[in-house]
């Protein structure tokens, strides 16, 4: 797939990019949102979960995890003393995907 996408694009890269560029990097608040709330709902993690070949992780110390976070569904913890470990530093990523849906 990705030789075909190459061959197909070899040269419509820099076209690709400046529609890209204007795309993302020069829309307002308002259409960033919008953008982001289409993007989530197109990568449900609910539904990109059952084809983890692996069990997942804890983020903060890597055994398998059971629980993720309840506000943003992202990060997998052990159990509730890592998700509390991790909070400070999750918290800001936590908040903006949070806004964004």
């Amino acid at each position: 797939m990705r030789s075909s996408l190459m061959q197909q694009y070899k040269s419509k890269w820099r076209t690709l990019a400046e529609q890209q560029a204007a795309l993302l990097l020069q829309q307002s608040q308002q259409d960033l949102l919008k953008c982001s709330r289409g993007l989530a709902s197109a990568y449900n993690i609910d539904a990109m979960e059952g084809m983890l070949a692996d069990a997942p992780k804890c983020v903060v110390c890597g055994s398998e995890a059971r629980k993720r976070c309840s506000r943003c569904r992202n990060e997998w913890y052990c159990g509730r003393e890592c998700q509390v470990k991790h909070w400070r530093k999750h918290k800001l990523a936590c908040d903006l995907m949070i806004t964004a849906t």
